[in-house]
């Protein structure tokens, strides 16, 4: 695997990568990410960038604004 962490935000349109971490102060923010499943290690697909991210974690897909996108941390495949 690629050394190099970018963010939700840096990925293109159909890229999958690995989550590494999310960076939130907000407690309540945090736990919501988790509740979707955006845990380390955790396989994440980017599906679109606007009105808003689209992500998909196995079969389930989930949106977040551009704010947040740039605050969850991700790991390319090689």
């Amino acid at each position: 695997m690629n050394k190099a962490t970018l963010s939700l935000a840096d990925l293109e349109v159909g890229q999958k990568a690995l989550i590494a971490k999310i960076h939130t102060p907000d407690k309540d923010t945090l736990k919501k990410l988790i509740a979707m499943g955006l845990l380390p290690d955790t396989s994440i697909t980017l599906i679109r960038k606007k009105p808003a991210y689209l992500f998909e974690i196995e079969n389930s897909r989930f949106a977040v604004d551009g704010d947040l996108a740039k605050n969850i941390f991700v790991k390319l495949f090689s």
